[in-house]
Parts: structure tokens; sequence; C-alpha cells
């Protein structure tokens, strides 16, 4: 009875997964701009990095650990999201490279306190934000079509055939 019972369920799933569309993972598939959805992930993580500057020290280091998270692949997943393997692998190297690249400008600026390195990972994650939202998380123009302007039909009738010739100008 328990094989049988297994049988059922197999079979179940595997018409009901048949029956879903796989999530497409490569940049082919036409996409509508998501680059709200994108600014929405990083603003959660920048008021998580806000607020820890008002929290008290174990909240801190939460808040902190919550908004650098959120920011290294809350965006990435948005992409993943949308079909986009691609743009979210590019996106999770924008958002260490340049802030990185910020945060060793900013260390060169001489101060022994790191409000230096700490302004330039700043800017650097701001820049990395604006060129996902800008570049990464645009739609797509839509494709044009490369079917022929005329189109011929043939039907048969009673007695013989119908010709049809039918276009778009």
């Amino acid at each position: 009875m328990r094989i049988a019972a297994l049988v059922v369920v197999w079979v179940i799933s595997s018409a009901v997964a048949d029956a879903q569309p796989a999530l497409p993972l490569d940049d082919e598939t036409p996409v509508e701009s998501y680059r709200l959805q994108v600014l929405g992930a990083d603003a959660v993580s920048y008021a998580l990095l806000l607020g820890s500057a008002y929290a008290g020290h174990d909240a801190r280091q939460t808040l902190r650990g919550g908004g650098a998270s959120i920011f290294l692949v809350g965006a990435p997943v948005v992409h993943l999201v949308h079909g986009r393997l691609g743009r979210g692998v590019a996106d999770v190297g924008l958002r260490i490279a340049i802030p990185a690249v910020g945060a060793l400008v900013g260390s060169m600026q001489g101060d022994d306190e790191g409000s230096g390195v700490a302004a330039g990972f700043l800017v650097g994650a701001a820049i990395a934000s604006v060129l996902d939202a800008a570049w990464l998380a645009g739609g797509d123009e839509p494709r044009p079509t490369t079917g022929q302007p005329v189109a011929t039909t043939v039907s048969p009738v009673r007695g013989g055939a119908m010709l049809g010739l039918g276009g778009s100008f």
C-alpha cells in the first residue's frame, strides 16, 4: 500500500512539475524594467546601516550585518528572480569591487581613525547602486518581428481551393 501511495505522489508531482514553466536563467528572455525593485532592496540595506549609527552596541552589530548582507545579495536576488543570472553575478562583482576601490581611495586620505575608508566605501556603494539601477536593472527593448510582411494561404474548399493573401503595412 505504501508503494502505491508513493507512486501516486510521484506521478502527481511529476505532472505538476511538468506543467510549471521553469525559471529562465539566461539573458535572452525580454524583461521589463525592475529598477524600483533593485532600488528598494538598496534602500532597505541603507536604512539598516543608517539605523546602526543610532543603535546601542548589541543592536549596532546586528543592523550593520543585516544592512551589509542585504546590500551584497538583495539586488542580485532581484536579478535572479527576473531570470537574469548573468546580471546577478555582474551585480555581485559591482557591489564588491566598487566599494572596495572607494575604501582604498579613502584610505589614502591619511586619517588614522578610518573615516576616510568608511566614506570611500559608502561613496563606492552608492555608485554601485546607481550603476546597478541604471545599467543592469533596465528592461529590454521589444524585439522587432522577423516574419515576412506578406503571407499567403491555400485552403481546400468544395469544388476547388481558396487562395488568400494577407500582410501588414
